[in-house]
């Protein structure tokens, strides 16, 4: 268990309970860095490994010492270790709060200096000095690739982060912040979803100052995606494709709903192959791959022993056969968003790939979306 300084008791209780047949039970972490108090989290289940796994297993842990900083020069390391004697960290009940034979060394014997301040001046300034400096790191192989330099700020949503980004494009660096603005407004989430509002279709309004601002950016993504189709004839067939797919899927529950009606038959009544197969069957413009699938003797089963309700049946009757994380993956492969991943293979940027995988993360909403678009136009 990583970061273990920062559990709290009933997480303590759920490791030793696991461990409890094996005596298995490895953690790591560092009561420095402790920072998860206001949740619940207590130090003691680190700096007392030893006493709880002698109560719990009857005998005491191997400890690993990792008592050497490899990020930090000597000077700061030595100034964090006299910093952290001043303090008193005995634990009134007994022990200490803090593991007190630490000892940490640096691995560099370098005392140059580590921190540096910029000249006082106006931001455009400040950032124009920081990008040179970092333009000094690269060329001097102080750095070995721009990936490895972050920045820091305690708000993405300040000024100065857009400034700081603006002086570092101004000479040849990309940056890759995708919370420093809005992330939809990014190229990549720009571009995919804008090919999704091509495939399903622009949702419904909702008349709110925010649905318009919505509203907008739908459509200059879909603008995006257009012009995306245009230089790649392969991908607007693939979009023209899935557009008919759909138009099929909902033409085609439309009219077996129709014949449902016209049936009398309830939607949440019990699907009855016997009773209403041959009507559904002979629906009229019933797409022939619709037709097929219901001639499917195992679809006919799975109705049967999972006890389909007509309304379900006929969904699972007319579905996709992929879904929206298909339609991502499948996307993913042509050749405008292949260049990104090229990108990235070659170590030259990752940023795009970075975003594409970030959409994966608003699946969960994104789906629920679609789903009532789809609802909606059926």
């Amino acid at each position: 268990m990583d970061e273990y300084q920062d559990t709290n008791p009933i997480q303590e209780r759920l490791f030793f309970r696991l461990a409890r047949g094996t005596q298995n039970l490895c953690v790591v972490g560092d009561d420095d860095q402790a920072l998860y108090r206001f949740r619940g989290a207590t130090v003691e289940n680190f700096v007392q490994f030893p006493q709880r796994c002698q109560a719990h297993f009857g005998r005491a842990p191997t400890t690993i010492t990792l008592d050497v900083n490899y990020r930090s020069r000597r000077h700061i390391v030595s100034f964090y270790t006299r910093f952290m004697a001043q303090c008193d960290w005995t634990n009134p009940r007994g022990g200490h709060f803090r593991v007190v034979s630490k000892s940490i060394r640096a691995a560099n014997d370098d005392d140059g200096i580590a921190v540096v301040a910029s000249t006082p001046a106006s931001p455009e300034a400040v950032a124009a000095e920081i990008a040179d400096l970092v333009v000094q790191l690269l060329r001097a192989k102080r750095v070995e690739d721009p990936s490895q330099i972050a920045f820091l700020f305690p708000s993405l949503k300040a000024k100065i982060v857009q400034t700081m980004k603006d002086a570092l494009e101004a000479r040849g660096l990309k940056v890759y912040a995708p919370r420093a603005g809005a992330f939809l407004k990014t190229p990549e989430a720009t571009e995919v979803f804008g090919l999704f509002v091509l495939i399903f279709g622009m949702p419904g309004r909702a008349n709110s100052i925010r649905d318009e601002e919505y509203q907008e950016w739908l459509k200059d993504a879909r603008g995006t995606a257009k012009a995306l189709c245009a230089r790649d004839r392969r991908l607007e067939a693939f979009v023209a494709a899935r557009r008919e797919e759909i138009a099929r899927a909902i033409k085609d529950y439309k009219a077996l709903v129709r014949v449902c009606v016209r049936n009398g038959w309830s939607l949440d009544a019990p699907y009855e192959p016997k009773r209403m197969k041959r009507s559904l069957y002979n629906t009229k413009l019933l797409s022939e791959a619709t037709r097929r699938k219901l001639g499917s003797p195992e679809l006919e089963r799975a109705a049967e022993r999972r006890g389909y309700a007509l309304g379900r049946f006929l969904s699972v009757l007319t579905a996709l056969d992929w879904n929206l994380l298909d339609l991502f993956y499948r996307l993913c492969g042509f050749r405008h968003f292949k260049a990104m991943f090229d990108l990235a293979e070659r170590g030259e940027d990752e940023g795009p790939i970075c975003n594409l995988s970030l959409i994966q993360g608003i699946w969960p909403g994104l789906t629920s979306s679609m789903g009532q678009c789809s609802a909606r136009r059926a």
